[in-house]
């Protein structure tokens, strides 16, 4: 018994352990390395993209504002319509922020770096060297930045950076005081389930002087009798009715108070396969099929799609009016020009937005078509905006 309570506060410990171990991170460093990483793409594109002297002006104005989203999109919206796509690529970057929780961990974050490389506005670049050595840099230095911890500022300098190389040294350097509070948590649980086990045990067997280990044999008087047998009466058998089959009849009768009765309540209503949604289209047009989603998810949801004929894959999509989209759309209004037109504009939808939007219509909803595993633009939907 003793091993096996052992060998439970040990698993106890070692998930305690495991648990903590997970460095979680902060909202503000979290937004912080996506703003960077946005930054580092950039240098990037646009170096390979544009010529030197647009590479050293942007390098010029992240010393003067800083590394941000907002000043990215300021420089890349004076240089229209040549930096078009990175205009794209950053809007994507910088829409990981909406996918923060809590319990946002270093590794996962490193994960989500890691699929960026996968957009197809960078994979064209693959087979550069030049491209594949700045991808390894940065996936190297990001993997070693998440791994650090932060010491403590002595006498106004900036605190330095000392690595967690290993499980031992997080340990190390993991906080005594709540570390030990965990142990001794786990410990008292151990020790309340072994005080329950031998109470029960104790009431199993009895109390005070009725235990097992004092009771003796009491010599008793008591001398068996002769038995005698005793013959039993006959009982004749009565006659067993025939069954009778009965058939239910059905009465209308009041119900009266108390009574049970059987009330059959109907399925709940099965998702329609042919209604979801999806994120924000690619520069081509198209949807990956992978990106849909049958509910509708606060952030990321920005189509409502419905497939009208199923024999031939089409579906028609409308764009959701709500405060996210409308702000994404104000910030880079270039995002939604590859699926919708303005009613009534001959130009991109960057004409036609200003301050004070406060609702999109779909007049004409688009149209698309569903071909390996992309739903490609057969028609662009019409839409106005309506403002204050």
């Amino acid at each position: 018994m003793f091993r096996r309570y052992s060998t439970i506060l040990i698993l106890l410990f070692v998930s305690t352990v495991s648990v903590f171990g997970q460095k979680t991170i902060k909202q503000l460093d979290y937004e912080k390395i996506i703003d960077n990483f946005n930054c580092e793409v950039a240098k990037y594109y646009i170096g390979a993209n544009q010529d030197k002297d647009e590479l050293d002006a942007y390098k010029d104005s992240i010393t003067q504002f800083g590394c941000n989203f907002q000043h990215l999109m300021v420089f890349i919206k004076e240089r229209q319509p040549k930096m078009k796509q990175n205009g794209y690529l950053a809007t994507n970057i910088n829409g990981l922020k909406k996918e923060y929780n809590l319990q946002a961990s270093n590794g996962a974050l490193y994960n989500k770096m890691v699929d960026i490389f996968k957009d197809s506005l960078l994979t064209q670049y693959d087979g550069k060297e030049d491209y594949q050595e700045f991808k390894k840099n940065y996936l190297r230095n990001l993997k070693e930045e998440l791994r650090v911890h932060e010491i403590a500022k002595v006498g106004g300098d900036e605190g330095e950076l000392e690595e967690s190389r290993s499980f031992d040294s997080y340990l190390e350097n993991f906080e005594t005081g709540k570390f030990l509070f965990i142990l001794g948590l786990i410990i008292l649980i151990f020790f309340f389930i072994i005080l329950g086990r031998w109470l029960w045990k104790y009431a199993s067997t009895g109390k005070d002087d009725q235990t097992t280990f004092n009771l003796k044999p009491v010599e008793s008087s008591y001398s068996p009798t002769p038995k005698v047998s005793i013959p039993k009466p006959v009982v004749p058998k009565s006659p067993v009715p025939e069954p009778r089959s009965v058939t239910p009849t059905i009465v209308d009768e009041p119900i009266l108070p108390g009574a049970e009765i059987l009330v059959e309540v109907p399925d709940e209503p099965e998702e329609n396969p042919n209604i979801f949604y999806m994120p924000y289209p690619k520069i081509d047009g198209s949807f990956y099929e992978s990106s849909r989603h049958p509910y509708f998810e606060y952030g990321r949801s920005t189509f409502l799609f419905e497939i009208k004929v199923i024999e031939y894959n089409l579906a028609t999509f409308e764009i959701i009016s709500n405060e996210d989209v409308i702000t994404d759309i104000f910030v880079n209004p270039e995002i939604i020009d590859p699926v919708c037109e303005v009613q009534g504009q001959t130009k991109n939808t960057e004409s036609a937005i200003k301050s004070g939007v406060t609702k999109i219509i779909t007049i004409t909803p688009g149209m698309v078509q569903l071909s390996n595993a992309h739903w490609r633009l057969k028609q662009k939907a019409v839409i106005r905006f309506e403002f204050e």
